[in-house]
């Protein structure tokens, strides 16, 4: 069997080589080129063994296995309560694809996409990628409901893209709701006593 100990360590450095590829934005093609794996041989892996399930399902266990740290709960803004944000960041592509849009404002005469994160006690708890000319805040729902991992947020911060109409006005009723409750409430009690 050291046949099978070899040809699985060899996988081990093509699954490495294309996280390095995939992280570095160079791609498999620009690892074939500076090392000694083949496009073929990491093209078949990559797509045989790097799928949205399998990134997603890591990504779980190690934002899983980092709620679990005694650390984590250090970052909490009160006990108990875990503090989260949603911010998106433009990145640039050297390709054309569904996604890529243009936008003056962040590429010049380029294409890019944006990627909205969901961050929690510096956990990237779930992510998505948008076109450049969408807005934020039409994700945030999605973003929320579609975190699979453990750590549930109880706060969310977000900054103006954010924000949107329907959001606004649905905290604006929240907020109005607890106010009228709480003074309902304070007049029920300030009335038994009396």
């Amino acid at each position: 069997m050291p046949g099978a100990q070899s040809k699985s360590r060899a996988h081990e450095y093509d699954l490495l080589a294309i996280l390095v590829a995939n992280a570095t934005n160079q791609g498999i093609y620009g690892i074939s080129q500076i090392s000694d794996r083949t496009y073929d041989q990491l093209s078949a892996i990559q797509s045989n063994y790097i799928r949205l399930e399998t990134l997603n399902a890591a990504i779980d266990a190690i934002n899983n296995a980092t709620a679990k740290l005694p650390i984590f709960k250090h970052y909490n803004i009160h006990d108990d309560i875990v503090h989260a944000s949603v911010d998106g960041q433009k990145f640039e592509s050297r390709r054309e694809t569904f996604k890529t849009r243009y936008s003056s404002k962040y590429f010049g005469t380029n294409k890019g996409v944006s990627s909205v994160s969901l961050i929690a006690n510096h956990a990237a708890i779930n992510a998505r990628v948008i076109g450049a000319n969408e807005h934020e805040s039409h994700f945030i729902f999605d973003l929320l409901m579609s975190n699979s991992s453990e750590i549930i947020p109880n706060i969310l911060s977000t900054d103006t893209h954010g924000v949107n109409r329907a959001f606004a006005h649905a905290l604006t009723l929240s907020l109005l709701y607890k106010l009228i409750a709480k003074f309902i409430l304070d007049k029920i009690i300030l009335y038994r006593m009396i």
